[in-house]
């Protein structure tokens, strides 16, 4: 069994209503072999296997253990780097936490992957100013007949001001979605880019590697 292989086996399985009857081959995984691989592996390989869960979106605790996980690891290993060496020991737990937060997260993701805005924070609109001119009447809306008298105007009873409004506009950002990609913004998750330079002197498409992912996706 592949590991690949296993999210299927969290996913509904509809029923087949047909009169052909179940595999009964001694080959055939069941679910008792499925639940017995998943411990031995959680066993040998924890972080690893807690890892794979939370990226495959089966679970959330394994998210959160996967993360603990590369953290107790960081604190075991980052004496061997001077820069963390020399931060504190109150602090130290702390910076662990967020680079092993940032390792999870460079795991987990793919270029089909979308995180939260970082300028409306998921809400999909921010406040803005804007400039609205609104008609008063300070001595009373105009009469009746300054509408059909000769030289008088209604608009001498309006005064016009500008008046700066605090409102909800859509995000600029996301365009209103809450999220963005966090594919590279050259070549969109392809891996592949185009070479503006090379292809404004040929007069045609020149494709090269990704130049700011580096075949990375991300």
């Amino acid at each position: 069994m592949k590991l690949e292989d296993l999210p299927k086996y969290y996913s509904p399985k509809s029923p087949g209503l047909t009169d052909v009857s179940a595999s009964t081959s001694k080959d055939a995984l069941s679910i008792t072999d499925v639940m017995a691989a998943q411990g031995m592996t959680q066993n040998r390989a924890e972080m690893g296997f807690s890892a794979f869960l939370g990226k495959m979106g089966i679970s959330m605790n394994d998210r959160e253990r996967a993360t603990e996980l590369l953290t107790e690891y960081a604190l075991s290993r980052c004496d061997r780097v001077a820069a963390l060496r020399k931060l504190p020991a109150e602090i130290k737990p702390v910076v662990m936490r967020i680079m092993a937060s940032y390792a999870f997260e460079d795991y987990a993701r793919s270029a089909a992957s979308k995180k939260q805005c970082p300028c409306c924070r998921g809400e999909k609109f921010i406040e803005g100013e804007v400039f609205t001119n609104k008609v008063q009447y300070p001595d009373g809306k105009p009469p009746v007949w300054a509408k059909c008298t000769k030289g008088v105007y209604p608009s001498y009873w309006e005064e016009w001001k500008k008046i700066r409004e605090v409102v909800k506009v859509s995000c600029p950002e996301c365009k209103g979605k809450g999220e963005i990609s966090t594919a590279c913004k050259d070549c969109r998750g392809r891996g592949v880019a185009i070479h503006r330079e090379e292809s404004v002197k040929r007069g045609m498409p020149v494709i090269r590697d990704c130049q700011r992912c580096g075949w990375s996706w991300l």
